[in-house]
C-alpha cells in the first residue's frame, strides 16, 4: 500500500473519506461499486474544474507566446480558452 503525507493526514481527519478514495476507488471492469468510487473519484468542484482551465490555457497558449516572443491577443488567448472549455464538457 502507498503512503503519502497527504493520505496521512486524510486518514485522520475522515476514515470513511480515506477508505473510498484510497483503497476503494481502484479501476476495476469486474466489480461496479470498485468502478463507480474511481469514477466519483475523478470529479472535481466547478472551482477547481475553471482554475485548471484557466492554467492549462496558460501553459498551453500564453507561455508560447511568451517564449517565441510573438505578440500575445487576449482575445485569442480568450477564445483558446473557451474551446477548451466546450471539449472538456463534450469529453
Amino acid at each position: 500500500m502507498k503512503w503519502s503525507i497527504s493520505a496521512h493526514y486524510l486518514f485522520r481527519k475522515c476514515q470513511r473519506a480515506y477508505f473510498f478514495a484510497h483503497v476503494m476507488a481502484h479501476y476495476s471492469k469486474k466489480d461496479p461499486l470498485r468502478r463507480e468510487a474511481y469514477i466519483l473519484k475523478q470529479l472535481k468542484s466547478m472551482h477547481e474544474w475553471r482554475g485548471n482551465l484557466a492554467h492549462q490555457t496558460i501553459s498551453n497558449f500564453y507561455v508560447p507566446s511568451l517564449n517565441n516572443g510573438t505578440k500575445i491577443h487576449f482575445e485569442k488567448l480568450k477564445d483558446k480558452g473557451l474551446e477548451m472549455q466546450k471539449e472538456s464538457m463534450i469529453g
